[in-house]
């Protein structure tokens, strides 16, 4: 590039620079901040109605804010009221409309002014002081100011405050198009009265009542309007809603895969616990308030149940982590008190003073709670199922129509009939079988009543025939089942049979 050029360029971005500084000079000037009291550039800032430190109720057991980490979530069937703590910091009073609820026939609100703290915040900083840092993170919106202290204490403050509000001082508000005829004397709209100054806030309570019939998030706003301001400033509040039974059983399958032929009891730990009410033992060794386990002695003999000792806290723990299950966004879940017991499943029992021998084969039983007895309330019984598979004396050899431990049909056509041979195998000396053919499942698997045995030394190899009859038996055979006795003990043995029936 030659000398000249060079000139002429840096000429050119001598006359733009000086373009368009002329240009900026002409531009009108903002406000002088040092003006502006508010530090807004002349704009008025937004106008605030009535803050709340949470709104959104969650079961957070690990949560930094008492209120989260004691909010029950889990409630049983009926009434319920979740408070929500708000201020007016506002020098104007600030009305308050219920303005939406997204269930009208199960929702209301109260709301109250709090007349004044039983004490000084400042002098007396516990219960009402926030400790933050830590878990607790920088304060939120409110959090800085009492009564929105995250500690235990200031939590149990403020719910004995509530609770010496007089009756009289609630104002209950009609929710937005309910026909509920329950409600009782309403207004459409509460006063929060102005505040003497921004640093000495009114405070006041809204309360949720909730009838709850079913588990849901129940979402709610509330327009606060100002005298000063056109358009009201909307609240927002957000309720997770958990419908429980009084009780519960845990785990709610109790499955002992395989008992091999020889294992005379298999155990397990089993839970009663309750998401929402505590749990004493009685002097009977029963469950207050909960019946004892429901174990029929003709139709589940082979199920006991130890006597029940309280769970640990550590096992409590265990169990919320268990029932919540691997999803990382599950809600957490609260136990509130549980009872351990162990559910022992026997290969012998007594029935009319008679040791009985468990069937081979397939077992599966529900044990539940009745949903009578002990004052508790139950609108489904609570079960457990138990479930197992006997192994014994006779067992299923390898071969054709043998898949593990079923008789498997394969596939077949439903336009013929099927006729299939099957043996069983045993190896204890003198024992002797026979067909049980009025207990084969389903109906249409047809179980001839001959067997026939075949004996190679202590071994016996018994042989029977399954038939279905054409037109029958389409689609998936899962829980189908030949039944054997033993002659002499009565010992029944399950054979399961599964299969596909084809057009």
């Amino acid at each position: 590039m030659s000398t000249n050029a060079k000139i002429g360029i840096a000429v050119g971005a001598l006359v733009a620079l000086v373009f368009a500084v002329t240009i900026i000079s002409t531009l009108p000037k903002p406000p002088d901040d040092t003006n502006d009291p508010n530090g807004s550039g002349g704009v008025e800032p937004p106008k605030e109605g009535l803050v709340a430190a949470v709104q959104q109720m969650r079961y957070a057991p690990t949560s930094g804010r008492a209120e989260l980490r004691e909010y029950p979530m889990y409630y049983e069937r009926g009434d319920l009221t979740v408070p929500f703590w708000v201020k007016n910091r506002n020098t104007v009073p600030i009305t308050v409309r219920f303005g939406y609820t997204s269930c009208e026939q199960c929702s209301l609100a109260e709301v109250a002014v709090v007349p004044s703290f039983p004490f000084d915040p400042s002098a007396e900083p516990e219960p009402f002081a926030a400790v933050f840092g830590g878990i607790a993170g920088k304060p939120g919106l409110g959090d800085d100011d009492p009564p929105f202290g995250l500690n235990e204490t200031a939590y149990r403050a403020r719910k004995k405050i509530e609770a010496a509000i007089p009756v009289g001082d609630w104002k209950r508000l009609k929710p937005p198009r309910t026909s509920r005829e329950d409600l009782g004397t309403v207004v459409n709209e509460a006063v929060i009265p102005a505040a003497p100054s921004p640093d000495k806030p009114v405070w006041a309570i809204i309360r949720l009542n909730v009838r709850l019939s079913n588990t849901k998030i129940l979402e709610t706003r509330f327009d606060c309007s100002r005298p000063d301001s056109p358009l009201p400033l909307t609240l927002p509040f957000l309720l997770d809603l958990r419908l429980v039974e009084p009780c519960e059983l845990y785990p709610p399958l109790v499955d002992f895969k395989t008992i091999p032929d020889g294992a005379q009891t298999a155990e397990e730990t089993v839970y009663f616990f309750s998401y929402t009410r505590g749990l004493t033992l009685s002097p009977d060794g029963l469950l207050d308030p909960l019946p004892k386990p429901d174990v029929d002695a003709v139709r589940a003999p082979h199920i006991s149940f130890s006597p029940p000792v309280p769970a640990t806290p550590e096992e409590l723990a265990v169990l919320a982590l268990r029932k919540q299950g691997d999803p990382k966004d599950a809600p957490a879940v609260r136990v509130t008190a549980a009872y351990k017991t162990t559910l022992r499943f026997s290969r012998t029992a007594t029935v009319n003073d008679k040791p009985t021998e468990i069937d081979l084969g397939p077992y599966e039983r529900e044990v539940g709670l009745p949903a009578a007895g002990r004052g508790v309330t139950l609108t489904k019984t609570p079960v457990i199922t138990v479930r197992a598979n006997v192994l014994g004396a006779v067992q299923l050899p390898d071969g054709p129509n043998v898949k593990g431990d079923k008789i498997d049909l394969g596939a077949f056509s439903v336009r013929n009939e099927l006729v299939r041979d099957v043996s069983v195998v045993t190896e204890k000396p003198g024992l002797e079988l026979e067909t049980v053919p009025d207990q084969t499942m389903p109906k249409y698997l047809k179980l001839d009543p001959t067997i026939k045995a075949e004996k190679k030394g202590d071994r016996t190899r018994w042989t029977f025939t399954l038939r279905i009859d054409k037109d029958v038996g389409g689609g998936e055979l899962r829980n189908g089942s030949v039944v054997l006795r033993i002659k002499g003990t009565g010992q029944l043995v399950r054979v399961p049979v599964v299969g596909r029936g084809t057009s």
